[in-house]
């Protein structure tokens, strides 16, 4: 979403957003943990989709071998949705979040500067290992009247599929307000 909003802000006049927001600046010894293991997995499915340049049951396979129980994102999540499997053309947008790093064709967080303007809905679950966001993207939405901010405390990251009747309830609900 935050790519099309970059490239056609004209066109958009709500954003929302499932469990990953903004990352700021901010240090704290939790938002390096946070982080590390960010890098860790992102880093990790990045080389999975340049593995599936050459083979994508050889990336599929590297995808498999991340321990995500144990260092994932997302350990509490006991169930995902039954046609989630970790596809080597979903890691695509990670592998193009290193390629902008390592090209230096753009900053971190340049992303979302081009939704700033457009009233925000960030919905994310609040039992995960890593968060996508940090506090001050909460804050700055809390701050602004036109936004939403809410936390599905007892939801990981799939509260659009474990908790899918109340998350389009509040889409719904913001879309048409």
């Amino acid at each position: 979403m935050q790519l099309y909003a970059k490239k056609f802000p004209e066109t958009l006049s709500k954003v929302v957003l499932l469990d990953v927001g903004k990352s700021g600046n901010s240090f704290s010894l939790s938002s390096a943990k946070n982080d590390l293991l960010m890098f860790m997995y992102t880093s990790w499915l990045a080389t999975g989709f340049i593995i599936s340049r050459i083979s994508t049951r050889l990336a599929a396979f590297w995808i498999s071998l991340y321990p995500w129980t144990s260092i994932g994102p997302c350990p509490y999540e006991k169930e995902k949705p039954a046609s989630f499997d970790a596809l080597p053309f979903m890691c695509y947008m990670y592998f193009q979040f290193y390629l902008g790093i390592f090209s230096l064709s753009h900053q971190l967080n340049e992303n979302m500067s081009n939704t700033s303007r457009l009233p925000i809905q960030y919905l994310y679950g609040g039992k995960k290992r890593v968060m996508f966001h940090d506090a001050s993207y909460i804050e700055y939405l809390q701050n602004r009247s036109d936004c939403r901010c809410k936390c599905f405390e007892n939801e990981g990251h799939w509260l659009h599929w474990s908790s899918s009747n109340t998350v389009a309830k509040e889409i719904q609900d913001f879309l048409l307000h």
